[in-house]
């Protein structure tokens, strides 16, 4: 029995040759390592901390005794959905 190549074997030879995640030494590996750590960490930081701060500042504060004095009852919703929509364009 004859083996026959097809094209998906040729991919699969070119992937297997491939030296992409190989760990090649390379003198700016650390430093690309490090700021993309630091790129995910940051931004952890800022889902987290926008989070919480929308939900016990932000979010509560349009219905607060001082905040229906300012803007009435049917608007302060309005006014938080507005801050929402950001909020979830952030999330």
């Amino acid at each position: 029995m004859l083996a026959t190549s097809t094209p998906l074997d040729a991919v699969r030879a070119s992937w297997l040759d491939s030296k992409l995640g190989t760990g090649i030494n390379l003198f700016y590996f650390a430093l690309v390592t490090g700021f993309l750590r630091f790129i995910g960490v940051a931004n952890a930081a800022i889902w987290f901390g926008s989070a919480i701060f929308f939900t016990f500042a932000a979010g509560p504060a349009f219905f607060t005794s001082e905040m229906v004095h300012i803007i009435p009852p049917p608007y302060n919703g309005l006014a938080a959905q507005m801050l929402i929509k950001r909020f979830f364009i952030v999330q």
